[in-house]
């Protein structure tokens, strides 16, 4: 049977719960901090010791299984740097074509803008010129008009007025596309301006890249066999499973690394546990805490109209679900243990988010919990 409590009492208990919640992730990101700053100093020890024993392997004199080893890890890495250098090739060739097409496209610009400048020009002057003559014509009809007697000035001269009228009228649309003139000559400049900028950004991005990839081009070609003997000692040793059969100082760093191979792989394991469990974590308190206001509301008008106090009938599932936070924080408390074992969390954490904490089981929870409070409800009507 289901325990049946208090709407208020419901409330504290999912609020509770988020506490539960919060704290579960604590505990957790703490690890995860741990996690994080083992593999980093791991990361380093590793790739400092994996550098030092490649050169020395590749002048060791191994047996005939590992050398026969070592040569087809270096082979693999040959193709590949063959294969890249062919990239690179292609890309300095589309690069360098980039680089020339905007420097071409800009010089195409600016001779156009050359091209313009006289047109517009010659256009200005002689809209000048016009603007004189109409200038000095407007004068010249102001004056008769003035020469002429107060009379005719008053009544007549209806022939002189009206030429003044159409002059003056000419001379204002003369005017106005002498404006016009200078206006898209001013635009022009502006757009070729802005139009070289955005050309000498992509002809300097484009000569970057291009001097970047050269470089590249021409360091492997010129270092090839040395990068492949190289990279292939490398890879060989970072991808060693077990203490490989010899003695002396190289198979003691030989040993010594494929134990940090071993540890670096659980600790990228124990890392994509954390942030699997704190994701799920994350998801399941953003519901809760939605939930939680409803809860709040319900509560809230319960008591403000003094209505009938509400029992809600809690699933036992649901609090079986919820036991889990007491339950995996107990596990997880000791960081400081857990950070240097993160196999041991993979564990637990895997036994929680996989098993327990499933889309399947979150999302009854929730129904389940959406069905007893709606339930509930219902005495109010």
């Amino acid at each position: 049977m289901s325990p049946q409590v208090a709407l208020a009492n419901f409330h504290r208990y999912v609020q509770e719960n988020i506490t539960r919640i919060s704290a579960l992730y604590r505990e957790i990101e703490e690890i995860q901090y741990r996690f994080n700053d083992i593999y980093g100093k791991l990361q380093s020890q590793w790739q400092e010791s994996v550098e030092k024993t490649a050169s020395q392997l590749q002048q060791a004199e191994l047996p005939a299984a590992q050398a026969e080893m070592l040569r087809g890890y270096q082979e693999q890495e040959r193709q590949k740097l063959e294969e890249r250098i062919g990239q690179l090739r292609q890309q300095v060739a589309e690069k360098q074509e980039t680089a020339e097409a905007a420097l071409k496209e800009a010089q195409a610009e600016l001779q156009r803008v050359r091209e313009l400048n006289p047109v517009l020009n010659e256009r200005e002057e002689a809209l000048k010129a016009r603007s004189r003559s109409e200038t000095d014509a407007i004068a010249a009809v102001e004056q008769q008009i003035r020469s002429s007697g107060l009379g005719a000035r008053l009544f007549g001269n209806n022939e002189l007025r009206k030429k003044l009228e159409r002059l003056r009228k000419q001379h204002a649309e003369t005017l106005q596309q002498l404006k016009a003139v200078r206006e898209e000559w001013q635009t022009k400049k502006k757009e070729l301006a802005e139009r070289q900028e955005t050309l000498r950004a992509a002809w300097e991005k484009a000569s970057i890249e291009l001097a970047q990839t050269k470089s590249e081009l021409d360091y492997l070609e010129l270092n090839v066999a040395t990068l492949a003997a190289q990279r292939g000692a490398q890879r060989m040793l970072a991808e060693l499973k077990e203490a490989p059969a010899g003695r002396g100082a190289l198979y003691d760093a030989m040993a010594e690394i494929a134990q940090m191979n071993q540890q670096l792989e659980q600790y990228r394991d124990g890392i994509t546990r954390v942030a699997e469990a704190l994701g799920v974590l994350t998801g399941i308190r953003t519901g809760m805490e939605r939930f939680e206001q409803s809860v709040a509301k319900l509560y809230e008008e319960q008591e403000r109209f003094n209505l009938k106090p509400l029992k809600v009938d809690v699933p036992r599932s649901v609090v079986e679900f919820h036991n889990i936070w007491a339950e995996f924080r107990g596990k997880v408390k000791d960081e400081k243990h857990l950070g240097a074992n993160p196999l041991e969390f993979s564990k637990i954490a895997a036994d929680y988010v996989q098993k327990r904490l499933t889309e399947e089981t979150i999302k009854d929870m929730f129904e389940q919990m959406g069905k007893a409070l709606s339930a509930a409800a219902k005495a109010w009507k």
